[in-house]
């Protein structure tokens, strides 16, 4: 039995070190198509029609007990939401759609009643959905992708920031104000979505604008060591205000075919004179990202790194 031993080993060490990459969830965005109630086959199965069956006397005897399965009904409903966004040919298809959708729960088991939560959402709005993919960089330590997180900030500690999450259903928050005060953050999100509803399709992309202000520049340093440097397809801003509201650095993080991207964006923010004191400006910031993204970025597909380690 030695060679199982020997080759659980092997097996342990390979999976260990290989370039297999590490399981991620990124953020596509573009808008509401559609809106559907799709009849399906029931899901509400149970065991019906069950008989006993002996054979054999005494000591041979034995039975055995078959059943069928039946259905609580004829047909279930499905109510989903239809983005704008085309699936991968590759991936699984729920609806044969050809674009991706999510489900909305139901509110009674077969799915009869229309749920609020489907009838709230509005055709043509801006979307978000998560999507799974496999993150080649993960095991690339030298990567900022990487989860290896070998630096500790604990200066920044008060400051830490999760990576955005999908609310609502179809909603994100991807304006994150760090420190600053007397800002509108919803009236942002709802504008930064719109943004993200033209950059998703068009160019593979996910801004996220991080506001902060009078802090040092490994505060990005930081963020992206908590968030495993983001996602394939994310482009994150962090933008810093001194204390008169100006802003005073910019970095930018993305997984860009060409450098010209981050150094044209981040030479524009840095030339806007303006204080940053309200909703106007932050959308002035969002509209020059989104420009330059336009004018520049493209990204770096992921199976490029698929044989990183």
């Amino acid at each position: 039995m030695n060679w199982i031993k020997t080759f659980v080993l092997f097996l342990l060490v390979f999976l260990h070190s290989c370039s297999c990459g590490g399981n991620a969830t990124e953020h596509l965005n573009g808008y509401v198509m559609d809106k559907k109630q799709i009849k399906v086959s029931c899901e509400h199965s149970y065991k019906c029609n069950c008989k006993t069956e002996c054979y054999g006397s005494g000591k041979d005897r034995s039975c055995s007990r078959t059943c069928s399965t039946c259905y609580s009904h004829s047909y279930d409903y499905d109510w989903i939401i239809v983005s704008s966004i085309e699936t991968i040919k590759e991936e699984s298809d729920k609806y044969s759609l050809g674009f991706y959708s999510i489900d909305i729960p139901r509110v009674d088991r077969q799915g009869i009643k229309e749920p609020s939560d489907w009838t709230k959402i509005r055709l043509k709005e801006p979307m978000t959905l998560a999507h799974k993919y496999t993150n080649h960089l993960k095991n690339n330590k030298f990567s900022l992708f990487s989860s290896k997180k070998e630096t500790e900030y604990p200066q920044y500690k008060a400051y830490k920031i999760d990576y955005p999450e999908i609310y609502n259903h179809i909603k994100i928050s991807n304006f994150i104000n760090v420190n600053l005060k007397s800002l509108e953050i919803h009236q942002i999100n709802t504008y930064l979505m719109e943004v993200n509803s033209e950059v998703g399709p068009g160019l593979q992309g996910n801004l996220i604008l991080i506001l902060s202000k009078d802090l040092g520049t490994d505060f990005a340093d930081f963020v992206l060591s908590e968030w495993d440097g983001g996602n394939k397809n994310d482009i994150i801003t962090f933008v810093n205000l001194d204390l008169e509201s100006k802003i005073n650095w910019v970095y930018i993080h993305c997984l860009a075919e060409y450098s010209i991207f981050e150094i044209s964006l981040r030479n524009k923010l840095l030339d806007y004179k303006n204080p940053i004191l309200s909703e106007k400006e932050v959308k002035e910031l969002i509209s020059n990202i989104k420009e330059t993204a336009f004018e520049s970025y493209k990204r770096k597909p992921m199976a490029d790194f698929e044989k990183s380690k």
